[in-house]
């Protein structure tokens, strides 16, 4: 399969599933900022134009024509620049021998960086339409698969180990691991410090885990319970819906145990003790909840929280992390679970649910 398509100077939709599901990578040579907005799982960016140089191109062409704008172009990428930049598709393509070229709409950009490659040796396709093209192929997918797909939902209240649950539960069965996708844990505190992906970035990534999942195996995909928003980004409303629909496993763990997850997770295994940007980013996340909070739990939330940052006290966060969950997010995710209604398949402790999760034809038997 590689070898037929490495072979050809396209490849073809037939075979954009085999991409995803072998995990190609994928040469994106548009300029930064055409990628940032949009980029195909499982890509690379190395442009053979700047966002400035791109610029330039495109006022010329406005103006002068296709000509013109294809002669700057020329000037622009030559001698040294052309060489750096061909080096470093050589280097990327021989990192990773199964790859395909790609810019737009699979155009001139990609057709002159496919040229350059085959006068140096290198020979590999691109992809026919382009990354546009592969993007509507990729909703399409998306919106056949959660037509029919079937899911299995992870719920519980804040800290319960939702998010753990789904990953140990990853090796043997199919997930759908949202905040992974998104770089973002889900709550008013759940930047990890990266960047997120732009939505139609998300919106691919989706498309593309639901590719390589459905259909892999007789049991339910399952998913961690979301709200519609992952951060800044936004379910896809099929998804969502879906998801809403869909029977729900619930972890049930005491208020300690949560402030003792949520504890390590924010804490303990972040870097908040010597990085002054995630603390600027937490108290920034609790004033973002002040209005929710009231002013006087928002304002000992702060007074606790900045005492705990400045003194390491573990008890001090203990103390900030109970109130958030007793006064804020409890009440939000009881009202809200209260108002959906839905079907409770199993309820027990992570433990427990780890052990039903484990046991296919048990969970098959709830689901029936």
């Amino acid at each position: 399969m590689s070898e037929m398509i490495i072979n050809t100077p396209f490849v073809e939709e037939v075979h954009w599933t085999k991409l995803i599901e072998e995990s190609w990578s994928i040469l994106d040579v548009r300029s930064p900022g055409e990628f940032a907005d949009n980029a195909l799982p499982g890509s690379v960016n190395i442009p053979i134009l700047t966002d400035e140089e791109r610029a330039q191109i495109g006022t010329t062409y406005k103006h002068q024509g296709r000509e013109a704008a294809i002669e700057l172009g020329s000037r622009l990428v030559s001698g040294e620049t052309k060489e750096l930049r061909l080096q470093a598709w050589m280097n990327a393509l021989a990192a990773n021998p199964c790859s395909v070229i790609t810019c737009w709409r699979g155009g001139l950009r990609s057709e002159v960086a496919q040229q350059w490659l085959a006068e140096r040796g290198v020979e590999r396709p691109r992809l026919k339409g382009g990354t546009k093209a592969f993007r509507r192929f990729l909703l399409r997918q998306m919106d056949e698969i959660l037509s029919v797909q079937k899911f299995l939902v992870i719920s519980g209240e804040t800290g319960a180990g939702k998010t753990l649950c789904l990953r140990a539960a990853a090796q043997t069965r199919p997930v759908l691991d949202l905040e992974h996708l998104a770089k973002h844990r889900g709550s008013a505190f759940g930047a990890v410090l990266d960047h997120q992906p732009s939505q139609a970035s998300f919106e691919n990534l989706i498309a593309a885990e639901l590719l390589r999942t459905s259909g892999n195996s007789h049991l339910p995909l399952l998913i961690e319970d979301e709200s519609r928003m992952v951060g800044s980004l936004v379910a896809p409303q099929a998804l969502f819906e879906r998801l809403r629909a869909s029977p729900v496993i619930f972890i049930d763990e005491p208020l300690a145990k949560r402030v003792e997850n949520t504890l390590r997770e924010y804490v303990l295994e972040s870097d908040l003790q010597h990085s002054e940007k995630l603390q600027r980013y937490y108290r920034q996340s609790l004033q973002q909840i002040s209005k929710r909070l009231g002013g006087e739990r928002y304002r000992r939330c702060l007074g606790i929280l900045n005492e705990a940052i400045q003194r390491a006290d573990l008890e001090l966060h203990r103390e900030c992390i109970s109130i958030l969950l007793n006064d804020y997010y409890d009440p939000l995710y009881r009202k809200s679970f209260k108002i959906r209604q839905p079907q409770v398949i199993f309820r027990g402790s992570r433990a427990e649910v780890s052990e039903f999760l484990g046991n296919p034809s048990r969970c098959l038997r709830h689901l029936r």
